[in-house]
């Protein structure tokens, strides 16, 4: 991709469900976490090929990505796009999340 992009990541936490521990009140069993790193590209002339997608080849990067075409070209004629990549899951502890 082309142009400046910003990089956050997602966390989620992989849990068992919810077993109650009072009236009101559950215990959230957890058994670790999953990270994405999501970038997203406010404007880029250049999308994400299929090919860099984790389901069309073992090697692709990405999980999923979203891509809108915006209302103007650039000088040289070319499409503009803004949109996220997210990347495939990487599994961590739970205590590995930050803030946690």
């Amino acid at each position: 991709m082309d142009g400046d992009s910003y990089v956050s990541y997602r966390y989620k936490l992989r849990a068992a469900g919810l077993s109650p521990i009072q009236p009101g009140q559950f215990l959230s069993q957890t058994f670790g976490a999953i990270r994405n790193r999501v970038t997203t590209w406010p404007a880029t002339t250049i999308i994400t090929k299929s090919e860099e997608f984790a389901g069309a080849s073992t090697l692709g990067d990405y999980i999923s990505a979203n891509f809108q075409r915006l209302n103007y070209l650039t000088e040289e004629g070319d499409r503009v796009f803004s949109g996220q990549t997210v990347e495939k899951d990487v599994f961590l502890d739970e205590d590995d999340i930050p803030g946690s």
